[in-house]
């Protein structure tokens, strides 16, 4: 089964079905690096490349980008652990906050503020290609 672009149902309901569980363990994780590795298998979830799989959903790239670059802030050894485990909460939390009815607005908006979030300890702790400003 393959689905639309504009399965935003569909997304919806995999993320109710899959992520969430995942993402409620994540916050219930008090050691950063369980934390860390529940949120990298989570992230699994969201490249299926089969047909009908999971990466075929609408927002599959941006939200799979998101959750990498949170670890990625783990991944570094630039931002002290506690704050890339306080910004991995804090993505986490926001995403439980999903309305019922699926709206891209939601997803879409998520991403870009956990974009942001990350983006402003890679700008001040450096990453892989940057020197800290």
């Amino acid at each position: 089964m393959t689905r639309p672009e504009d399965d935003l149902e569909g997304e919806w309901a995999f993320y109710v079905r899959e992520i969430d569980p995942a993402v409620q363990e994540v916050l219930g994780l008090a050691d950063p690096w369980e934390a860390y590795h529940r949120t990298l298998e989570m992230t699994g979830l969201l490249t299926d490349t089969s047909a009908g799989g999971s990466w075929e959903l609408p927002h599959s790239g941006e939200v799979y980008a998101a959750w990498a670059r949170l670890t990625d802030a783990y991944d570094t050894g630039m931002t002290p652990v506690g704050e890339a485990h306080a910004n991995l909460r804090a993505a986490a939390t926001a995403w439980l906050l999903r309305p019922a009815t699926p709206t891209a607005d939601f997803i879409e908006g998520w991403v870009s503020e956990t974009d942001e979030a990350s983006g402003g300890l890679f700008k001040r702790d450096g990453d892989w290609w940057h020197e800290p400003e």
